[in-house]
């Protein structure tokens, strides 16, 4: 975590640097409020979309039929679908 901290930090204030012209675009170019709030949102969530579909194939592939006996108790991890 200590050598990427730093890295991190970094970019998150390149990433704000370059939203905030961005918006600042936007504004001039005579968008309405809602229309910036929209296309943030719905970037943010097709950005957001590839890491979920990953995050969710990585957790069945390495976690699925995988045997843990944390503090003496075992049990089986299955990935399955959501309740009903």
């Amino acid at each position: 975590m200590a050598v990427g901290l730093p890295w991190g930090r970094e970019l998150v204030i390149r990433h704000r640097d370059s939203r905030r012209r961005e918006m600042a675009t936007r504004e001039r170019s005579d968008s309405s409020g809602s229309a910036v709030v929209v296309s943030v949102l719905i970037r943010s969530m097709l950005l957001a979309l590839p890491g979920a579909v990953l995050g969710t194939l990585a957790a069945w592939l390495l976690f699925n039929d995988l045997a843990a006996s944390p503090f003496g108790f075992s049990f089986q991890l299955s990935v399955t679908p959501p309740l009903q």
